[in-house]
């Protein structure tokens, strides 16, 4: 790769990068075929910047952030000084394509390292370390999909960089505390509680966690004679609850994987592969997409066709109980209701990432904190609007 191209492919991502801009990857006469090559310009990018590098950013250090953007090994990328904001700064999140922010540990080095050909020891890289700050990093990319692109382009891209809010000094004694074990990886009920009493998160606490909730639930549900008596209720939770754990099995087991490595190597990639249940905020918006542009299978995804299962397994079972029947609006108040109702539950289902099913149901089964409190919000809503329409309709008689 000549220094030609190096520029070029810098200057294209620069310019995406000021006008908070995608493309879908780097054109082949300058995209980056090596980590080497992609550091070339990522370096280029900081020249065109005409900013100061104070700092690096270390991006994809977990097995587990490797898996999730193909690559095979952590990343740098350089802290523009533009970039860099101290403590109370506001951000903006408009045009970020990546909407999330992420909390740090950032260290100020007190003496250099020198390049050598020997790689240094933790220790004394430990021992070189003047401070540790906690931060914040908004990262952002300037491609489309920045999981399919690849290490050398994603290096290239500074290592999805974007903004940067560092701390004041921690004065803990934080030599003394096993910093990869600090704090809490993921947004499961099970690892919060670990990082809360410093245990080691793993599948087993989860499962427990998950054990006594389910315990809980069931004890609180059927100490309802009208439900226990109610052939209905236990009927539709057993088929909800055994559906979302099909929908879990079908996309992270053997189909799902075979799936998954289909479209690793598909000409044209298929929607939306990952490990996914029931949900239909996102699939509404792919079904229509796919009807319009029927001709484009490759739009045809899990949750399309859940939704189209749903639709036809109701109507199916309206015919054969004999309850299937047209409904109206009683009036044009009705009618605003409803339509009121229908933009709120999709703005806010999009807000949210999820309903009553992707978050109170399926993500809830995933014992994430965020469907947690989702679900308390849509249970605050719910009540509070059913209140105010009773009080209507009080007032109206």
């Amino acid at each position: 790769m000549n220094q030609q191209d190096i520029h070029a492919a810098a200057a294209m991502l620069w310019r995406h990068w000021q006008q908070s801009s995608r493309l879908d990857e780097l054109p082949a006469h300058c995209r980056p075929a090596s980590r080497a090559e992609g550091y070339a310009i990522q370096a280029e990018v900081a020249k065109l910047s005409g900013q100061s590098i104070v700092g690096w950013k270390i991006a994809a250090t977990s097995a587990a952030g490797q898996q999730h953007i193909r690559v095979d090994g952590p990343m740098a990328g350089c802290l523009l000084s533009a970039r860099a904001l101290e403590s109370g700064a506001r951000i903006s999140l408009a045009g970020n394509n990546m909407n999330v922010a992420e909390a740090e540990f950032a260290f100020r080095m007190g003496k250099p390292l020198p390049k050598r050909a020997e790689p240094y020891s933790v220790a004394e890289v430990m021992a070189a370390v003047a401070s540790l700050h906690p931060a914040i990093e908004v990262p952002d990319s300037r491609y489309e999909d920045f999981t399919r692109v690849g290490a050398a382009q994603l290096i290239a891209d500074v290592a999805c960089a974007c903004w940067f809010v560092i701390g004041a000094a921690t004065r803990a004694d934080w030599r003394a505390i096993d910093l990869a074990q600090h704090g809490v990886n993921s947004q499961e009920l099970g690892a919060v509680i670990a990082g809360m009493f410093g245990l080691q998160p793993s599948r087993t606490l989860n499962a427990a966690v998950g054990a006594l909730l389910a315990l809980a639930l069931f004890i609180h549900v059927f100490r309802s004679a009208d439900f226990r008596g109610s052939f209905d209720n236990l009927l539709g939770g057993a088929a909800v609850g055994l559906a979302v754990l099909v929908g879990w099995y079908l996309t992270g087991g053997p189909l799902g994987q075979a799936w998954k490595e289909y479209a690793e190597f598909a000409t044209q990639v298929p929607s939306r592969v990952q490990v996914q249940s029931y949900t239909f905020i996102s699939p509404m918006g792919d079904t229509v997409r796919y009807l319009l542009n029927p001709g484009t299978t490759t739009l045809v995804n899990f949750g399309v066709v859940a939704l189209a299962g749903v639709l036809f397994g109701s109507f199916i079972y309206a015919l054969v109980a004999k309850s299937f029947r047209l409904e109206w609006f009683v009036s044009v108040k009705d009618f605003a209701n409803h339509a009121v109702g229908g933009v709120l539950m999709g703005v806010g289902g999009v807000l949210a990432m999820g309903c009553t099913v992707g978050q109170a149901i399926t993500g809830m089964s995933t014992l994430a904190i965020g469907s947690m409190l989702t679900f308390l919000a849509i249970v605050i809503g719910a009540a509070g609007t059913m209140k105010y329409q009773y009080w209507r309709m009080m007032q109206e008689a």
